[in-house]
Formats: C-alpha cells, structure tokens, sequence
C-alpha cells in the first residue's frame, strides 16, 4: 500500500501529518478520506467526524518538567500554565489524539552533568583511552558520556592501526560499564574488538566529568529544566511536542534505558 499524508493547515502554512492504520502501516492517499471518516466516526461524535484535522496553533514555551509517563510529558511554563502534552513514543504507532492517530516526530534532546555515583553497572559509555594489544592501558580518562544504545553502537575504535602489542594508541570507545571504583573504570570489551581480554580498566583522572545524554523523552524527571519546547495544538485540543529540550537536574542520578538497566546479567565470561 501507497504512503500517503494528511496537510494540516496551521494558518500560517502548512504540515504533512501522516494519518496511520491501526496495523501501523501509512494509509494510500486516495483512502484517506474513507478511512479518516471511519476512524472518527467511531472515535467521537458525528458533530465534526467528517471535518479535516487542523494544526491550530504553535507556541515556544520555558519552563520546568511536572511529570513524565510514555506517551505524555506534563510542562509547566515560566508564565506558570501546566501543559499536559503528547509525544510520539512510537513511530510505527503514532500520536494518539482525540479521534485521530497522526505521525508527528519530536526532535527530542536531554542532557546534563552527573555525578560519579550516579554510574551503574551496564550504562552505556563513551569516552577516549590509551589502550595497548594486550589490553593494557596509559594515562587517565578525563571525560565520560552516559548514552543510549538507540543511537551509540559498541565502538572500540583505535586512531591508527599499530603491530606493536605494547604501543598504547588512543581509542574512541563505546562500551558497556562493568564496575566504577577506586578511580578505576571497568568495561566491557564489544564482541568485535581484536583484544583478547573481554575487559579492560582505565584510570579516571581527579578532575573526572561525567555527562549524560539521551534523545529519549523518558530520561528526564520531574524538576528538570525545559531550556525550550515547540508545542503544536490540533483543534483536538491536544497540545503534541515537535521539538524538546531539556537541561537535568545538576548532579540528579541518570535514569537508565531497559537494554543498559540489565546488561550487567548478560552471561559473557569474565576476564
């Protein structure tokens, strides 16, 4: 079946909202008009089942995260409105709004600075190291990010190749935290590295920042701050994120992504 697209007229222009199937393929162009007046009609009453979707309003808001569920995320702005909005969790599934599911993407970023004891066994990690052939490290790693698999593959990545098994060579590294302790930062070494140890420990330097960042909307918390957000609101009423920034909490515990909650009960050997 052909993709097709529903044009929301917002007023000041237009954008291509995609109307879904319950079975989360695009709906043909030439069965919107049937298919949107079955899916209204069962989803509210006939009084406007049979007129378009219209984006009616965008409005550039600051302020601070109230609650975080999947699906919706509550924002108080600076002006002190409590704003209950939708966000896409699902590409396949869409935004359900009231009578309608449209596909309306948010470009969605959190970040942060966290502290050394908000590290756990399996979060995702990037940093760069000195690392030898045989597994052995030099020098300390002064900068680490805590991301998500979504967007960071496992990455052991050397800057030149060296057949010298005792040169240390600087790597970009994305791995698995195994353990943090006593300055040292354990990882898990990615399947396709050429090392034979499946772990290898790296001396963190005193001055040690950590950062985190995520494009998944369910990393921030309430008191999170909204350094800015672009709402749309349809004539649904529903107010739907299109664009989403958010600064953490200084210091607060990062909230861990299921793949990086249990990748510390994965079965590989140790060293």
């Amino acid at each position: 079946m052909q993709a097709g697209t529903l044009n929301c007229d917002s007023g000041n222009g237009q954008r291509k909202v995609s109307l879904l199937r319950t079975d989360g393929q695009l709906l043909a162009p030439s069965a919107i008009p049937l298919m949107m007046l079955l899916v209204l009609t069962v989803s509210v009453s006939p009084s406007w089942a049979q007129r378009p979707l219209r984006l009616v309003e965008r409005r550039e808001v600051r302020g601070t995260v109230q609650s975080v569920r999947p699906g919706m995320i509550e924002l108080q702005t600076e002006d002190g409105d409590v704003l209950s909005c939708r966000i896409q969790d699902d590409p396949q599934k869409g935004v359900a709004l009231r009578g309608a599911v449209i596909r309306f993407p948010a470009d969605v970023h959190v970040s942060g600075i966290l502290s050394k004891d908000a590290l756990r066994p399996g979060m995702l990690t990037e940093f760069k190291g000195q690392v030898n052939r045989a597994g052995l490290t030099s020098g300390t790693v002064d900068l680490i990010t805590v991301v998500e698999a979504a967007d960071h593959p496992l990455r052991w990545e050397p800057a030149k190749a060296s057949t010298d098994v005792q040169e240390f060579v600087p790597h970009r590294i994305c791995a698995r935290l195994h353990s943090f302790r006593r300055k040292r930062l354990i990882v898990d070494v990615p399947p396709e590295s050429a090392l034979r140890k499946n772990r290898v420990s790296f001396t963190v330097s005193n001055s040690l920042s950590i950062l985190h960042y995520s494009r998944n909307y369910q990393a921030a918390t309430p008191g999170d701050s909204v350094r800015f957000a672009r709402l749309a609101r349809f004539d649904t009423g529903d107010w739907v994120i299109e664009k989403l920034n958010i600064d953490l909490a200084t210091g607060r515990p990062a909230k861990e992504d299921t793949e990086s909650r249990f990748a510390h009960l994965s079965n590989q050997p140790g060293p």
